[in-house]
């Protein structure tokens, strides 16, 4: 009953007199009486600033709003008027409680550092604060008002009293997977988030630190020390705090690539702690970055040590186990920045997987728990670190890694949840994260889901709520947050900008998956996935593109209209036009598949061509808009590597028409297995290779009996280019299923693994590549596969491959149970059962075959069971209420 109480009352607030449009909001807001008159104080040109000198920062900030919304400036006086703003600072408590009864504001509230109390009075507006950080978040506040609460020149008469719920409100920009940003971008990072009141960043550095001991790790335009040091003179004016970070466990392959450095590699992506080599480095890098940094915090990272312990370094596992091993490493880097003053940050994934590790680890360090999915609740991996003893922060994410546009959905609740239990729980700070995975991540696209970070590290969620009333609150606040967002960020007069990003996000949730990720936006035409061709799929993809259509539309119209942060409003626009080529790519290739299955009416090929080419024509727009809005944000470095996928697309659909297919027999014979081969549309002489022999004419379809690799394509200026690449096993179970029991998962198009014959199809799918339309995938279920060989075979082998990756909630069933029967009308008898011994905290991505010799068994009727692993294991980054899934491919019978 409480619950509802709350949801009511949530709900009634948000549907009173609309609230002010502020970012964060403040903590305690009083407004004048109802029925009171003159409840507002007008601004004119003849109103007077007082402050002191030392304060003209804070007061050209406000002056510049002014002027930004009425072209006027206030002029300075240093005493008296009748109508003024006035700064107050007050550096003791005693001070403080003096002013609160001479200026009457609450003298209860105790303000510290970031603190401050506004009033807006009839003939005055004052800002009093303990310290300058709390007159600058003062003057953030009085600015947002002046932005986008105000009926032309007259200001709410209000009171706020207001001090952030968390220390240390910070963001991070990933610099080291493709974007690097430049300065002038930085520093409008910096400015932006410092008017949302957070108040530290960091720039996640694997490689692109210049050191001076090894010049040619980073690029030309990595980050230099002289690059920090401006960075942090800049950013101290608007009370930010650079941390200080870098890369020094896992994922260091680009830094280990080095060739004066393989030699410490372990993994490929790991520094070893075998050697002392890789503390002679660590401590020749440190020596560079460290002392750039100012802040007392450095981040090490060491998150995602996948394989530690599985090469040079086993010895020491062995004797030290993986806490000790982990540990030993983490206080020799905490030895080494002890010089610098610094205190270690670091990811507590290692140490929320194995908590006795806290007991070994440096007391003065501070981990940070992280967590990027939409869960409901994250106690499940705070409460092991917040029982440490240890400080500790919460890292959620924006959620735009891989992505077109965020996912703002998943990223709205991951933050919110986060937040709330990492302050339910006492963490000290909360870091939001951008992560640029793939390298193509446009940081213009991710200001929204950043200051929605802003919001609630300065004013956190309630942590008394029950869980349908949190859920409750967050929806309420977020509305109204996104209000706020669409006055003060775009200064909105015309749209809901703020709307439309929403509106483009929801694509996300549709059941056309990956919609809005790169990948699917850089995917060629071929390979065709089997879900992909189905007429209900057709009828979705027209109906989201015109509704992209929509939002496109809205946007190239209001574009044109004066509106602060374009920059943004052109990264939303190309995000809505990547989408919706994505969409009509995949319209055409629904109609590339009819061509290639001969179904096409002859009459519409010529439009299938012109759409191709028109597709291959937008895609280079495209690509040039991109590079146009890249050099806006960063510097030349990676561009390169972005751009070749553009130009490898619009090559692949501009070649469409001569594209070679392969069509595979789904049924052996004696001969063999039957392949055929043809062009799509043109005709064109096609070429083949088996088992990298020389490339000889193809002219009709040939049988194969046995294993073999296959290259098929053209000859494009006298060179053989193929354009099917393919291996394939040869095997009795070919074609011979009958019956799948078991729905595979449509999460993604490529888990059909090639539909209901894709589990004997002769393909091979490779533990490098869980998309690769091999690997057939199932979520929470068993597989139940029953097979005819359409005669009594002798049988002499049974083996079926699995993929296990279970940080991607993918593991080895437990067991296999084989089946089998003579007749179709008798019963099936369990024949054995083969279980499974590798466990899900195997590390990486891992494939096992797994075999039986089944003794010459005669049989017609074959049924297979692999049993489901279960939930995820309790130690899962995302908790173990998830159901975690089956990846198999061939069923292999001999």
């Amino acid at each position: 009953m409480r619950s509802l109480l709350i949801l009511v009352f949530l709900l009634a607030n948000c549907a009173q007199a609309e609230p002010l449009r502020l970012i964060p909001m403040p903590q305690h807001i009083e407004t004048p009486k109802e029925g009171k008159k003159n409840v507002y104080y007008e601004l004119t040109a003849k109103d007077k600033f007082i402050y002191n000198t030392q304060d003209s920062f804070y007061a050209n900030e406000l002056n510049q709003a002014i002027y930004d919304k009425y072209k006027f400036k206030l002029k300075r006086k240093s005493r008296g008027s009748k109508n003024k703003i006035k700064f107050y600072l007050y550096d003791s408590e005693k001070k403080w409680k003096k002013a609160a009864l001479e200026y009457h504001f609450n003298s209860k509230f105790l303000a510290d550092d970031e603190s401050y109390v506004l009033h807006i009075h009839k003939h005055s507006i004052q800002i009093f604060a303990r310290a300058k950080a709390g007159l600058f978040y003062g003057v953030q506040t009085l600015k947002q008002i002046i932005q986008a609460n105000t009926e032309g020149l007259q200001l709410p008469q209000i009171e706020i009293h207001d001090r952030p719920d968390f220390k240390i409100r910070a963001w991070q920009d990933d610099i080291s997977r493709g974007p690097i940003p430049n300065m002038e971008f930085l520093k409008k990072e910096i400015r932006t988030m410092a008017s949302f009141k957070l108040n530290h960043f960091t720039l996640y550095t694997e490689s692109v630190f210049k050191l001076s001991a090894y010049p040619n790790i980073a690029p030309a335009d990595g980050i230099s020390a002289k690059d920090i040091a401006e960075l942090t003179a800049y950013a101290k004016r608007y009370h930010v705090e650079l941390i200080g970070n870098y890369q020094a466990f896992g994922h260091m392959e680009k830094t280990l690539a080095y060739p004066a450095l393989k030699h410490l590699a372990e993994n490929g992506h790991i520094i070893t702690p075998t050697k002392t080599e890789s503390y002679s480095f660590l401590s020749s890098a440190f020596a560079d970055i460290a002392p750039s940094y100012s802040s007392k915090f450095f981040n090490i990272n060491c998150d995602e040590t996948f394989g530690l312990g599985e090469e040079q370094s086993k010895p020491m596992l062995d004797k030290l186990g993986i806490e000790g091993l982990y540990a030993y490493h983490i206080n020799k880097l905490d030895s080494l920045l002890k010089p610098y003053h610094k205190r270690v940050l670091m990811w507590a994934d290692i140490v929320g997987n194995h908590p006795k590790i806290t007991n070994l680890l440096p007391q003065d360090i501070t981990l940070i728990v992280w967590a990027y999915h939409g869960a409901t609740d994250f106690e499940e991996q705070i409460k092991p670190i917040a029982g440490s003893g240890l400080n500790f922060w919460v890292a959620p994410g924006v959620n735009c890694w891989g992505n077109v546009f965020p996912n703002l959905a998943e990223a709205r609740t991951n933050i919110f949840n986060l937040i709330r239990d990492g302050k339910k729980y006492q963490a000290t700070g909360v870091l939001n994260t951008t992560w640029d995975d793939d390298g193509l991540n446009l940081f213009e696209n991710n200001w929204l889901p950043l200051a929605w970070g802003a919001e609630l590290s300065w004013h956190a969620p309630n942590t008394e709520y029950d869980l349908k009333t949190s859920s409750a609150e967050c929806n309420v606040r977020y509305q109204s947050f996104c209000t706020a967002f669409d006055q003060l960020f775009f200064s909105s007069r015309t749209m809901n900008k703020a709307g439309l990003m929403v509106s483009l996000s929801e694509l996300h949730q549709f059941k056309i998956r990956d919609l809005l990720k790169n990948k699917r936006f850089f995917d060629p035409i071929f390979p065709i996935y089997a879900d992909d061709t189905k007429e209900r799929y057709k009828s979705e993809l027209q109906d989201l593109d015109n509704e992209i259509d929509y939002i496109k539309t809205l946007l190239q119209t209001d574009s044109s209209i004066e509106t602060t942060n374009l920059g943004s409003i052109e990264s939303l626009l190309l995000a809505s036009k990547m989408a919706s080529f994505t969409l009509r790519k995949n319209l055409v290739q629904l109609q590339v598949y009819e061509c290639s299955q001969n179904r096409l009416d002859p009459s519409d090929i010529p439009r299938l061509k012109s759409d191709l080419l028109a597709l291959s024509e937008e895609c280079t727009s495209i690509k040039n808009e991109y590079i146009r809005l890249w050099n806006k944000e960063n510097k030349p470095y990676w561009l390169e590597q972005n751009t070749t996928q553009f130009d490898a697309l619009s090559s692949s659909l501009a070649s469409a028409p001569t594209n070679c297919l392969l069509f595979p027999s789904t049924q052996i014979t004696e001969r063999g297995r039957s392949f055929t081969l043809k062009t799509l549309i043109d005709p064109a002489p096609i070429y083949y290779s088996i088992n990298n022999e020389t490339p000889k004419p193809y002219s009709s379809a040939f049988d194969v009996k046995t294993d073999f690799k296959l290259q098929a394509g053209t000859m494009q200026n006298n060179r053989f280019v193929p354009t099917v690449q393919d291996s394939f096993i040869y095997h009795l179970g070919i074609g011979k299923i009958t019956q799948l029991l078991s729905n595979y998962s449509f999460y993604h198009p490529s888990y059909d693994g090639g539909g209901i014959m894709g589990l004997c199809d002769g393909r091979i799918g490779s533990a490098d590549n869980l998309r690769s339309g091999r690997w057939q995938g199932y979520s929470g279920q068993n597989i139940d596969v029953e097979m005819d060989l359409q005669k009594v075979e002798t049988l002499h082998s049974f083996s079926m491959g699995f993929f296990q990756n279970t940080l991607s909630w993918v593991i080895f069933p437990k067991e296999i149970q084989i089946y089998y029967k003579l007749k179709a009308d008798q019963p099936y008898q369990l024949y054995k059962t083969i279980q499974n011994n590798i466990g899900p905290d195997a590390k990486g991505n891992i494939k096992k075959d797994f075999y039986l010799d089944l003794e010459n068994l005669n049989t017609r009727y074959i049924k297979i069971v692999a049993v489901n692993f279960g939930n995820l294991p309790f130690w899962h980054p995302a908790g173990n209420k998830y159901q975690s899934m089956l990846f198999a491919d061939e069923i292999i019978l001999k």
